[in-house]
């Protein structure tokens, strides 16, 4: 084992459990992982804590309703205590078995889906024809096809230059979560545009690198898609969070939105 993977498998349950950690050793957790190679590990971690956090969920669901009646009037007060002294024991082990087979029957959810990760698997699926793209060429088109799918009104299309036309709006399943990806099309690459509620980020729909995220949340646009021979570009429009994935370099993406 290296000098990274012992760091990281001293420190990284802390950092996935919100933890505070000194500021050099959060700045080196957070450099590392914006590395493929330890950026899997950081998802398989989130995931376990996420299942353990359902697991125990699940543990503390409630009586059944239809099992209350039955069980309050065996615990009653009665005056043949003697006979039924075995009455607690034996319903305390029905009620652990009832437990147990109502967690075991429960399927599992998937754990949330990253944000910029969902952009780049959208990304790669429409440079292999396996995007199913709704062909739409106008924003008014669009959003009423977003809204018949249950789609915030909300919803902020980018301005984008002439040269980079729409070509459709596609509903990209990642795990449980309907992530909306417009779709662009320039004479040198792809671009996808998507966006979703802070909200959604905030009740754990969906998740950032705690790095874009803070960049976003203080109204500054994110730039990087690290390793990835991918331009991503994130940033944050009232209460949307928006991001772009392309085959396009840094710049002819800017040249496209017309950022300065």
């Amino acid at each position: 084992m290296n000098a990274e993977h012992s760091f990281l498998e001293q420190y990284l349950s802390a950092y996935v459990d919100g933890v505070p950690l000194e500021p050099d050793v959060q700045e080196k957790l957070q450099n590392l992982l914006q590395r493929p190679e330890y950026q899997q590990l950081y998802y398989h971690e989130r995931a376990i804590r996420q299942l353990l956090r359902e697991r125990r969920q699940r543990l503390q669901y409630p009586i059944p309703p239809e099992l209350l009646p039955t069980i309050q009037r065996r615990l009653a007060p009665s005056r043949r205590i003697r006979q039924y002294r075995w009455i607690p024991a034996a319903i305390a082990a029905a009620l652990a078995g009832i437990a147990l087979t109502w967690y075991l029957t429960i399927p599992p959810r998937s754990s949330p889906p990253c944000f910029m990760t969902a952009l780049l698997r959208g990304l790669d699926d429409l440079q292999h024809g396996r995007l199913s793209i709704e062909p739409l060429r106008d924003t008014i088109a669009v959003r009423s096809f977003l809204q018949q799918h249950g789609i915030p009104s909300s919803f902020v299309f980018p301005h984008v230059e002439e040269e980079a036309p729409l070509v459709g709006v596609a509903m990209h399943p990642v795990n449980s979560y309907r992530l909306p990806l417009l779709v662009y099309r320039t004479q040198n690459g792809w671009l996808l545009f998507a966006e979703a509620p802070e909200e959604d980020f905030q009740k754990g729909y969906l998740w950032l690198d705690s790095t874009i995220w803070h960049t976003v949340m203080n109204n500054a646009w994110y730039w990087g898609c690290p390793e990835q021979p991918h331009t991503c570009a994130f940033w944050k429009t009232r209460t949307m969070v928006c991001g772009i994935a392309a085959t396009l370099p840094p710049e002819q993406v800017k040249q496209v939105l017309e950022l300065e």
